[in-house]
């Protein structure tokens, strides 16, 4: 990474590029562990194309996994609406999805 004289770092655009990549892979669950192997092997370039298509994938393969299951409490969720619609009585004792 380049810096002044002063010492401030100086960001390109491929630096922020890879900062989004990093945060990207953060914020989808990856580990902290994986997320270096994967910084790590950016940086050998072509030598380590495989590892980080293997990577991405088993990461996207998570994602839809994720999504099925965040699908999954949406359906929740959304019975819970058609269920107490706006304004409408206490109806706690009829909810057959009752928790309390």
């Amino acid at each position: 990474m380049k810096r002044t004289a002063n010492g401030v770092r100086v960001f390109e655009e491929s630096d922020l590029a890879f900062l989004h990549v990093i945060n990207c892979l953060k914020h989808t669950g990856m580990l902290i562990h994986d997320i270096r192997n994967y910084i790590v092997w950016a940086e050998e370039r072509d030598a380590s194309l495989q590892k980080r298509y293997d990577l991405f994938q088993k990461q996207r393969q998570e994602i839809d996994r994720q999504i099925k299951q965040l699908m999954e409490y949406r359906k929740c969720i959304d019975s819970k609406c058609r269920y107490y619609p706006e304004g409408s009585e206490s109806r706690d004792q009829g909810d057959p999805f009752w928790t309390g």
